[in-house]
């Protein structure tokens, strides 16, 4: 049979759709060739390019530098990146540090919701230096992070291990030099910990204020990937006698989410002694709780223990009602508030809580 010339064919179309057709063709396999095998472009040298090309202010460096992706299928990948001494030191002095060990081994989908999600966060190996931050020499962020990205949602872990044991957070009123630590492994049954330091002191150089706080997190999500439980409890304490806690346990069956909440705070100084949620229960978006109230002595020295006070609160459809009961010589209140304002107040109470003359101020 002789061959069949498809240049016989004539279908009518421009010579500039015929151009446009083949360079869509090309484009399209190309997009493919780069998602089934994305170590074409993405890779070691793609990656050095990038930090010296996009780094910009920021000039980041590193001693070695690594980054491998392999195909765990069309859409799903595996990102190893692995750096040594990756430093940056941004121009305005913004930011300055160096991480001498950074390890990370992720698998993530590629989607059309979220250009890219983690799926699974096999190893996180993070060991910094010394970091330096200054809020005063950075344009302001037009856009706020959220609080659980969606790039994030839905990932399990492997190995966290993560050593910050000293940056400088520098703002226009103060000086916060903090370090964290925080570790998992999913052989293990132990849940996530995390531990933090900070010392807080204005720009006037006096004398700075230790916090410590420590953290335990478990939850089917780290070693699933589905959220259906949470168990977490935080204990925090600073000098001059303030400590709080915290604990919750939440579960997740029928699209609801139901548990317990339990808080304290405690203070040797503000003007309340103690205060605390108690017995909260939970059924997202509604929760109800008890209220316990402990007002610091009225007299000089600690003075009679003024009785404490006690009521409930709750929060239903975005709106927070708190009532403190009656008791001698005190009348008691009432008070609903949205969102917005409970926020406010809540803020101010913690501050009069701490200190009732730095309130007033």
């Amino acid at each position: 049979m002789a061959p069949v010339s498809l240049a016989r064919y004539d279908v009518g179309m421009p010579r500039w759709q015929h151009i446009f057709l083949a360079i869509t063709a090309l484009l399209l396999a190309g997009a493919l060739l780069v998602v089934a095998v994305p170590a074409t472009i993405v890779n070691t040298a793609t990656l050095k390019y990038a930090l010296r090309r996009f780094g910009g202010d920021y000039r980041p460096s590193a001693s070695e530098l690594s980054l491998r992706v392999t195909s765990a299928g069309l859409f799903t990948k595996r990102v190893v990146l692995e750096a040594r001494d990756l430093c940056v030191d941004e121009f305005h002095g913004a930011a300055k540090g160096c991480l001498p060990i950074l390890k990370l081994d992720a698998v993530v989908r590629l989607g059309a919701g979220a250009p890219v999600s983690v799926r699974h966060l096999e190893r996180l190996v993070v060991l910094a230096g010394e970091l330096n931050f200054d809020s005063t020499k950075v344009l302001p962020s037009k856009r706020a992070p959220g609080l659980f990205p969606a790039w994030a949602a839905g990932m399990s872990l492997g190995t966290v291990d993560v050593r910050i044991p000293k940056a400088v957070l520098t703002s226009s009123t103060s000086i916060t030099t903090a370090g964290l630590s925080a570790s998992f492994f999913s052989l293990s049954t132990a849940p996530l910990t995390a531990e933090l330091y900070a010392v807080v002191k204005g720009t006037d150089s006096g004398p700075g204020r230790r916090w410590d706080a420590e953290l335990t997190l478990d939850s089917d999500l780290f070693r699933r990937g589905r959220l259906t439980s949470l168990d977490a409890a935080a204990r925090a304490r600073a000098e001059g006698g303030f400590s709080a806690a915290a604990a919750a346990k939440l579960e997740k069956s029928d699209e609801t989410v139901r548990g317990t909440f339990d808080a304290f705070a405690a203070n040797a100084q503000g003007g309340f002694r103690l205060a605390a949620l108690e017995g909260c229960r939970i059924e997202a978006p509604d929760a109800d709780c008890r209220v316990k109230l402990q007002p610091a002595p009225s007299g000089p020295g600690d003075g009679p223990k003024p009785k404490a006070l006690t009521g409930a609160a709750s929060l239903r459809d975005g709106k927070a009602v708190i009532r403190i009961d009656p008791s001698p010589g005190y009348g008691g209140f009432t008070a609903a508030l949205d969102r917005k304002s409970a926020a406010s107040a809540i803020a101010a109470f913690l501050r009069w809580f701490e200190d009732p003359r730095a309130a007033r101020r």
